[in-house]
């Protein structure tokens, strides 16, 4: 009977999303990020905590004169499983008010600008970026072969927690602005891994395709009464079984970054501006009110 039961328990661990954030978290370990289970974040909206499943946190060291620096990639991942309806997501071109590679949420940049407002510099960034080089991007989503009318709420539900827990943990300076002898700079992004079948539906000349993907990465906004300052936001949901080659694309993205800004030390947010801003005075260019760099920073130094 033992034997029995330990199977039993073994076949519904199997039907929970538990494994797959495990295997998420330990292939990221690989990859050298430090990575936090059931980060908990403050919900404006109902004005509760709540978690993220996963936060992943990679460094880029380098020392220029007698500066030392951090560049930094911090990940907030919701781990899904849908085995029995695959999730649809409907596309199409990016147009100009989506997000590009100079939109990428940030702290401890300069005005919050991390990048030289160039074209050549930008349109290079951007068509090496993993992302935002792709030309379509997801509006809207649904689950198919639902039996209730909110079929899509589990993606929804899953996008608005990523950015929920976004928006907390860079605001948190988690990762970000002068600590110590260290100035860093993270870019912050959203990703949902699926367990399961992941299709685009898009409008081409000849009517509707649908066809099924490894990812794709979906624009969203959010704004609430609690969360006035709407931003653009661009959450890529990937399918597990290519989350490893989408970890090694934004990975060489960050070496890129890094190097880019060695030769660009200025882009860094100096003293004074991390003094502004825990006073709440920023910038026009400021994407949002940093306070002071979470402790557990220490740790991954």
């Amino acid at each position: 009977m033992a034997g029995d039961l330990k199977t039993r328990v073994y076949d519904e661990v199997l039907k929970t999303g538990f494994p797959l954030e495990l295997r998420t978290a330990h292939h990221l370990k690989t990859r050298k990020y430090h990575v936090a289970h059931n980060v908990y974040f403050l919900d404006r909206d109902e004005q509760k905590g709540r978690e993220i499943d996963l936060r992943a946190l990679k460094n880029m060291f380098f020392n220029k004169g007698k500066g030392q620096y951090a560049v930094r990639h911090c990940l907030l991942l919701e781990c899904k499983k849908s085995s029995s309806r695959p999730w649809v997501i409907f596309t199409s071109p990016v147009v100009s008010y989506d997000q590009d590679v100079t939109g990428i949420q940030t702290a401890g940049a300069r005005d919050g600008m991390w990048l030289e407002l160039s074209f050549e510099t930008v349109r290079e960034f951007e068509a090496r970026h993993p992302w935002f080089s792709t030309p379509d991007r997801g509006r809207s989503y649904f689950e198919p072969f639902a039996n209730s009318a909110d079929s899509n709420q589990t993606i929804f539900k899953a996008l608005v927690s990523v950015v929920k827990a976004l928006i907390e943990v860079r605001n948190a300076g988690f990762g970000s602005g002068a600590y110590g002898a260290i100035r860093n700079l993270a870019f912050y992004y959203p990703l949902i891994v699926l367990e399961g079948r992941l299709f685009v539906a898009r409008l081409e000349p000849s009517g509707l395709v649908v066809e099924e993907v490894a990812s794709i990465p979906v624009s969203f906004y959010y704004r609430s009464a609690q969360y006035a300052d709407e931003q653009q936001y661009t959450v890529l949901v990937v399918r597990e079984t290519e989350f490893a080659t989408e970890i090694e694309r934004l990975d060489a993205w960050l070496l890129e970054a890094a190097a880019y800004l060695k030769d660009h030390t200025d882009r860094f947010s100096d003293p004074e501006e991390k003094t502004r801003l825990k006073k709440g005075v920023t910038t026009k260019r400021s994407q949002s009110k940093r306070k002071k760099a979470a402790p557990e920073i220490k740790k991954s130094l």
